[in-house]
């Protein structure tokens, strides 16, 4: 019986150490977890509909934690400069190729270099989101106020990015719905930024709407819920719009025949000019064996600097390659190109 008793301390005495271990550590869980799951929402697992809750561990350990803490603002910049290394270095991690491209040890972490500095981004927006929590959850107005305001920070903090320093845009959280074509369609007037600003503001939503059902029940006090009610029809407008944009030209319009052509140049061979001819005729043999399908492509794709040098030089050997492949065939051409303005690319 006495030994019974002892081992029953000691495991409540393990158990009470998890349990301080784990509140501890939750908010720098929650962290690392909004990371991995902004993460998720682009290749290589394209799980897109996570955005809608990414950004939703991190506000919950931004509002939530650290109340004893004596710089709250500082512990609020290093929860979201976790959550921002973890998605910059996983995100880009495809960009450590380029250490056995060039034979260059630090390349094979530029992924984790550049989360150093993207990570700051994130630090920000959550530094913000620390100061708009609202003061009851109870409150529609209140909520959409600290929704609005978050959102605006991030579009502000992914507009930065992208030009700041020269800019490194890739990867906004508006892009993890390139899948969804109804609700991409306001994109033509708002560009990526106004379909991260919708997912930012629902995960808002999406923290402040459980609290307040939580709140509500323990007073037994139901009240309209505007907040979660407009958001949703904002979804829905987003939708709706998206449908009535494309619906004309899926009715009236014949579809079109793409053909995409990658030639896969090794990266130390593209711009070398003792490989010229050969890359100019791996396009050539590709695109060839694209035209004969029956009936053809109407459209023909060449990836992004698919040529040596840049085609609108007229003096280029790209431009007399391309303008005379385009006069053989009958089928559009799109491709990326070098450009040089001044003498900078």
């Amino acid at each position: 019986m006495l030994l019974w008793v002892l081992e029953l301390g000691i495991w409540n005495f393990h158990l009470h150490n998890v349990v301080r271990v784990l509140i501890t550590l939750w908010p720098w869980l929650g962290a690392i977890a909004s990371g991995a799951l902004c993460t998720a929402c682009f290749p290589p697992f394209n799980i897109g509909w996570l955005c809608w809750i990414a950004l939703t561990p991190l506000v919950g350990a931004v509002w939530f934690s650290g109340k004893n803490s004596k710089r709250p603002w500082l512990r609020n910049l290093l929860l979201g400069y976790v959550a921002g290394l973890v998605f910059f270095t996983a995100t880009f991690s495809w960009l450590g190729a380029l250490g056995d491209l060039y034979q260059s040890f630090f390349l094979h972490g530029l992924s984790f270099l550049l989360s150093i500095y993207l990570g700051l981004h994130f630090a920000f927006w959550s530094w913000l989101i620390g100061f708009i929590k609202p003061k009851t959850f109870t409150t529609s107005w209140r909520n959409l106020l600290a929704a609005l305001l978050a959102a605006c920070a991030w579009v502000t903090h992914e507009w930065t990015r992208g030009w700041l320093f020269s800019g490194f845009g890739w990867n906004g959280l508006g892009v993890a719905l390139h899948a969804e074509w109804p609700m991409i369609q306001v994109a033509e007037f708002t560009g990526v930024v106004g379909l991260s600003f919708a997912v930012a503001f629902a995960n808002i939503i999406a923290v402040t709407t459980p609290l307040r059902l939580f709140a509500e029940a323990r007073t037994h006090r139901m009240r309209p819920h505007f907040d979660l009610t407009l958001t949703m029809v904002g979804v829905v407008v987003l939708l709706a719009f998206g449908l009535h944009r494309a619906m004309p030209s899926m009715t009236s319009s014949k579809p079109v025949r793409v053909a995409a052509v990658q030639a896969a140049v090794p990266q130390l061979q593209k711009f070398d000019p003792r490989f010229t001819g050969e890359v100019f005729e791996r396009f050539r043999r590709l695109s060839e064996i694209a035209l004969r399908a029956n009936p053809p492509p109407d459209l023909l794709i060449w990836p992004e600097s698919s040529m040596p040098d840049p085609v609108r030089d007229q003096n280029s050997e790209s431009y007399r390659f391309v303008t005379d492949f385009s006069a053989a065939t009958k089928t559009d051409l799109m491709l990326g190109t070098l450009d040089l303005e001044d003498g900078h690319d």
